[in-house]
């Protein structure tokens, strides 16, 4: 099970957070299908090349070339996000996490800096639906993967109800995300047990986006 459109969702919600306006990646959380379909229509590309070049545009803080171009939303997001790049780099509330940049002048510092904010999100709410298929369902985790994790109990796949639950879980967290989840084939490139315990530890409670009390949960500096 895992996050339906979590980059660019959580990045939504982060800029609801500061009042940041970004129209482009709202349509897009909001009909990423047919801006895909369009997009894949214009490029010939795939649909897994397709999601990419939607998400790269958020962690690379370059204009990006290439078949995308032939897409003019994806050249009015890209701009879009440009923008908000450096919107977010400015807001004092966040400042906490310039210390685990590249120094000032390096390649790619406003895309790092989104990157990092993004997987700070993303932790908290995996640590707390983390929690309610453990603790509340019973469940074992056996491992997480990417945005999602893997339950152990074949016979809770495609338990939709469940679903609902975690969608749930993780507004406990980020009031107003509309964090969605689907079932999904089981991804074998999952994260190892050391690279979990740089999480978060959530249980409840609003996420607020302040530092973490460990540098070790931002990982290393890319």
């Amino acid at each position: 099970m895992d996050m339906k459109v979590a980059k660019p969702t959580i990045l939504l919600w982060v800029c609801a957070q500061f009042g940041i306006e970004a129209p482009h990646l709202e349509y897009y959380v909001k009909n990423r299908e047919s801006v895909l379909t369009k997009f894949m229509h214009k490029t010939g590309c795939s649909r897994a090349y397709a999601k990419e070049q939607f998400n790269i545009a958020w962690t690379w803080d370059l204009k990006m070339h290439g078949p995308c171009t032939k897409s003019k939303f994806h050249t009015d997001y890209d701009a879009e996000a440009k923008q908000v790049q450096k919107e977010l780099m400015a807001r004092g509330e966040l400042r906490w996490i310039l210390p685990y940049l590249n120094p000032e002048g390096a390649p790619n510092r406003a895309g790092s800096f989104v990157s990092k904010l993004f997987h700070f999100v993303q932790a908290q709410l995996l640590q707390r639906v983390m929690h309610l298929l453990q603790e509340d369902e019973g469940e074992h985790v056996a491992c997480i993967v990417f945005d999602g994790l893997n339950i152990a109990n074949a016979a809770r796949h495609g338990d939709e109800p469940l679903l609902q639950k975690c969608t749930a879980a993780c507004e406990e967290v980020c009031s107003g995300i509309d964090m969605g989840w689907a079932w999904k084939e089981l991804d074998c490139n999952s994260a190892t047990a050391p690279q979990q315990s740089h999480l978060a530890r959530r249980r409840t409670g609003q996420l607020q986006l302040q530092p973490p009390s460990s540098p070790r949960r931002l990982g290393r500096r890319v």
